[in-house]
């Protein structure tokens, strides 16, 4: 009886329905609102172009999409994409790089509105700069071009580019609007998270604005683990407290119908506060036992840009054109705060202490971009694409710690193998200018076309020597080499002053050994010698050594 039951309800459904359409105009195949129209992408090509007339492989994430996904971070936007992956970190630096084909890093490009993002950078276990550096709230398309597009954007676009596209007012002042306001509030049961979100749009004939602002705030996304204790037994997740916040403004002044000039202020900005418990415990590569592991990591970026924008140029250079100028800022901390036990050995006693450490990777971008389109009409149609991309980066890296001994409070920035402040690379700017040229060749009314491409870079790298540089950076030059821990302080007196790292290791010997340094000076540089990674001190009679030493044995004393 129920497939009875269900027939005579769908019959009588549509029997009440047929009369309403019956009754209505069949649907004209002019009307525009029947009308579904091609999905245009401007990445591929740097020009407007259907997705089905572009040759390679591209993907269109329309904001519509993105909301019907409840898309929230980028693993969500690409979830469901085969070829595409985005890296993530397991209980601390959370999502990395996105990977087109394998590639990943700085090998993919990944831009915003043109502009690409800061480069990442990684070194050891203390140290990631990842490129998550948008918020989805504030985009109204993206475009993800698989395989090599050098030819347009450069070498960084070995593996793909990833185009993220703001939002305009004219998105949302449209049928003659002349305001929009928008706000959202959400929560994500899996990381607890809270966001909301507000939008507000206004404009008239040639002026316009945006302001689109974003909040969040959560704890460690969830798993399936169920061991909760400290240590690498672990398997449930850090805690974690996350919050961040963005902001996307937009002034637009359109003189007439076919130009427009932008003002664009971007800025995002992310931070974690995580305890470490899996690294708590015994560590079998140092045989030290961690008592506490904190990090508190931090990273911001913001742009402003000024772009103009013309759509019929009619010059014999171009029928369309636009240029902007940026600036974009972006910085990377990330503090990690270490308290550990060091167990008792044949030559001293066990000890406790805690190691701080600091890492900071800072990028500053000045840039020019045009981009110029011109089409020739005749047998063989041409659509000529041109532009040039300038680009001065100044980037900063450095690492710092001290090291403290929680018995005696000496500090010491001496944590073999390093005794900070070191930098990996010494402080760098580098010069990028680039001149590219696309022609689309169509043939037979456009049933086939050859797209050759050419770009052409000249990158000019000029690093600087800071006082940090030379004793952390080998200098191919003899004269520029490092200089040692322990120099003479000049010929003349015959005294010789131990430099900053020996006396650290110094302090360090001495905290561990929980004595004063009430022996010969002498044998105290020579014993924190063998002990410090630098350079060998120069043996120089007592009464000189016990001059240079003699503040150290002073400060260095238990307290």
């Amino acid at each position: 009886m129920r497939p009875t039951l269900l027939c005579a309800a769908l019959s009588l459904a549509l029997t009440g329905l047929l009369p309403v359409h019956a009754g209505s105009p069949d649907p004209d195949p002019s009307d525009s609102t029947a009308t579904e129209f091609d999905r245009i992408t401007v990445t591929a090509t740097r020009t407007e172009r259907a997705l089905a007339d572009v040759p390679n492989t591209v993907d269109i994430f329309s904001r519509e999409r993105m909301d019907e996904l409840l898309v929230r971070d980028l693993k969500d936007l690409f979830r469901h994409e085969p070829g595409i992956s985005v890296g993530s970190s397991i209980g601390r630096f959370g999502i990395g790089d996105i990977r087109i084909r394998g590639l990943g890093g700085n090998r993919v490009r990944i831009q915003t509105d043109g502009i690409a993002v800061p480069d990442a950078f990684a070194i050891g276990s203390f140290s990631n700069a990842s490129r998550n550096f948008v918020d989805l709230d504030t985009l109204k398309r993206v475009e993800v071009v698989r395989g090599p597009t050098s030819s347009l954007y450069g070498s960084d676009a070995l593996g793909g580019v990833v185009s993220f596209l703001t939002k305009d007012p004219s998105d949302y002042l449209k049928d003659g609007k002349d305001a929009y306001f928008d706000f959202k509030l959400g929560f994500e049961s899996d990381w607890n998270g809270l966001f909301g979100g507000a939008t507000a749009a206004l404009g008239g004939e040639r002026w316009s604005g945006l302001v689109a602002v974003g909040h969040r705030q959560g704890t460690e996304t969830e798993n399936q683990g169920e061991v909760g204790s400290s240590g690498a037994a672990r398997t449930r997740p850090n805690p974690q407290q996350r919050d961040g916040r963005s902001l996307l403004s937009k002034l637009v002044y359109a003189p007439d119908q076919g130009q427009r000039f932008k003002l664009v202020v971007e800025g995002n900005e992310d931070g974690a506060d995580t305890d470490l418990l899996t690294l708590r415990g015994l560590q079998p590569m140092t045989g030290v036992n961690n008592l506490s592991v904190t990090a508190d990591d931090h990273q911001t970026r913001a742009r402003v840009a000024v772009v103009h924008e013309m759509d019929m140029v009619d010059a014999g250079f171009a029928d369309s054109l636009d240029w902007q100028v940026y600036r974009q800022d972006s910085e990377t901390t990330q503090d990690t705060s270490e308290v550990r036990e060091v167990p008792a050995s044949l030559f001293s006693p066990a000890l406790r202490d805690r190691r701080d450490r600091r890492f900071n990777f800072d990028q500053r971008v000045y840039g020019l971009q045009a981009n110029f389109r011109k089409a020739f009409e005749g047998a063989v149609r041409h659509d000529l694409a041109y532009g040039i991309d300038l680009s001065r980066t100044r980037i900063r890296q450095k690492r710092d710690g001290l090291r403290t001994f929680l018995d005696t409070g000496a500090t010491t920035p001496v944590m073999l193998p390093d005794a900070f402040p070191v930098r990996d690379f010494p402080i760098s700017e580098t010069s990028n200018a680039a001149l590219y040229l696309q022609d689309e060749v169509g043939f037979a009314g456009g049933a086939f076309r050859l797209i050759p491409a050419l770009r052409i870079d000249h990158y000019q790298l000029q690093p600087e020597v800071d006082a940090i540089s030379p004793r952390t950076i080998p200098v191919s030059r003899s004269r520029k080499s490092a200089r040692p821990a322990c120099r003479p302080s000049s010929a003349r007196s015959g005294a010789s002053r131990p430099a900053g790292r020996c006396s650290a290791a110094m302090r360090a010997v001495s905290a561990h050994r929980r004595t004063t340094m009430s022996t010969s000076a002498s044998l105290m540089c020579s014993s924190a010698t063998r002990r410090s990674p630098t350079p060998t001190c120069v043996r120089k009679p007592a009464t000189a050594w016990k001059r240079g030493c003699a503040t150290v044995a002073a400060s260095s004393s238990p307290n």
